[in-house]
């Protein structure tokens, strides 16, 4: 349970919908989704990563309602991990929209070529990302 006692604060910003976190998972959701041709290996990646992502929100969501059970506490404890995943993802998805002359990722929202480009560093520059990664592993 220590993690629930000194970490709570390292969660909070997961459940906001505006947080750089829940961005990332609108992100993988077109990229998983996606019906453009951007690849599959790249696709099966942001399925995986969208999956251990959602688990980490909805984790981090009952940290901060007190409502953490067991199953929550070791997906905390290798959200690290998710979250390199996560990093990796949104950085390898602009190459392949290159590859495969994808301008843009459909969607529920549609997010161009720039845009994934100008996230995925600033997903992977955030001190939110990388305070967690740090302290976490």
């Amino acid at each position: 349970m220590a993690i629930a006692i000194y970490k709570k604060e390292l969660f909070q910003n997961f459940t906001k919908e505006n947080s750089i976190f829940c961005h990332a998972a609108r992100i993988l959701d077109n990229v998983a989704g996606n019906d453009n041709n951007i690849g599959e290996v790249i696709k099966d990646f942001a399925v995986q990563a969208k999956t251990q992502l959602a688990d980490v929100i909805a984790a981090a969501n009952n940290l901060q309602n007190n409502e953490l059970s067991a199953k929550d506490l070791k997906i905390l404890a290798n959200s690290s991990f998710v979250i390199k995943t996560v990093t990796q993802v949104l950085m390898s998805t602009p190459p392949a929209m290159q590859r495969n002359n994808a301008e843009a990722l459909f969607g529920k929202e549609k997010f161009y070529y720039k845009d994934v480009v100008e996230f995925a560093k600033t997903f992977a520059d955030s001190p939110e990302v990388n305070q967690l990664v740090k302290e976490l592993g």
